[in-house]
Formats: C-alpha cells, structure tokens, sequence
C-alpha cells in the first residue's frame, strides 16, 4: 500500500478531500464505531483555509485517501464551530504566548485505517510546519471513540476531556500535538 503525501494548496485534489469528508461525516456514515467527521466545511471556506494554511493530504493511486485541515486561529475562530475554541484558547497564558495551529480535521478512510496513516499525515504535518507553529491545537468528539483512540496512540498528542459538559453531544476532548 503506497501512500504518498502532500501539501494541498488549490486544485482538484479540494474536490477530492470534500468527497473523503462527505463520505464520513455524520450522520451518513454507515459505522461511527470506526470514526466519524462533525464539522462540514464547504468548498469556498476550504479553499480559503487551504490557501493560507494547506493541508496535508495522503494519496494513494492518485486518490486522496486522508487528510489533516490546519488553519491559523484568526482564520478558525471565523467559524462557528471553532470559535468558542479558540476564545478560550487565547485565554491560556500556555497558549497565548505561543505560535499554534487549529487542527480542523483529520480522517482517514476506512480502507487505509490500522496502516499507519493518520501517523505518518501528522509527521508529514509537524514537519512542514515546524519552523512556523509550536503547536497543534484542536477538538475531538468524545463520542467519536474510534478517532479518540488513534490520535491517542501518536507520540506527540496529549489528549485533555472537557469537564462539565452535560451534552454528550458537545463533550470533546481538546488534543494537543507538540
């Protein structure tokens, strides 16, 4: 299984990774014990956000097989989903003093599950934005225990439950990769 990886800036690989998303993201996937996505980001905000932060992308056979969406936090705190986030990111004095990236989504397909992708895509990742960002910073479903799982197992993400959240709905654990 040959996998390859890139930075996405433009093109038609956005159509390609917009496909990936709809595929897994709720509620039309078929298994969420396997993982699922939340955030639905439509094609003029991505290619806005790849523009100025470009994702990684794993391919395989000329297909985009998985993907990592990174953004700056002014350009996540623009939508709904991730605002509350970075607000109270900003509010950290760790945070503050630093220079970080949203990390907006990762998915893997299912096909390429269990190979070590998702590891590899942020390798990949850390290492083209290394010189530029300390730190990755996002959200994942605690309901999403599949996703919890594999990005818990990576070397450089530490996993953080949100407390006092009645809302299963809404109870995420922030991840932060360093």
């Amino acid at each position: 299984m040959a996998v390859e990886f890139e930075l996405l800036t433009a093109g038609p690989r956005v159509e390609e990774l917009l496909a990936l998303q709809q595929r897994y993201l709720r509620p039309s996937v078929i298994d969420p014990e396997r993982g699922f996505l939340t955030w639905r980001c439509g094609e003029s905000a991505l290619r806005k956000i790849v523009a100025e932060t470009p994702a990684a992308v794993a391919v395989n056979s000329g297909c985009v097989v998985g993907y990592i969406v990174v953004s700056t936090p002014q350009t996540a705190s623009e939508d709904e989903l991730f605002s509350p986030l970075i607000e109270h990111l900003r509010s950290l004095d760790a945070v503050a003093d630093t220079s970080w990236l949203t990390l907006c989504q990762a998915c893997v397909d299912y096909a390429f599950t269990g190979h070590g992708v998702l590891r590899a895509l942020y390798s990949f990742l850390c290492d083209a934005y290394r010189a530029r960002f300390a730190h990755g910073i996002g959200e994942i479903s605690q309901l999403n225990r599949a996703s919890l799982r594999a990005h818990l197992k990576l070397p450089r993400f530490r996993g953080h439950p949100k407390t006092g959240v009645s809302d299963a709905e809404k109870a995420t654990t922030t991840a932060v990769l360093t």
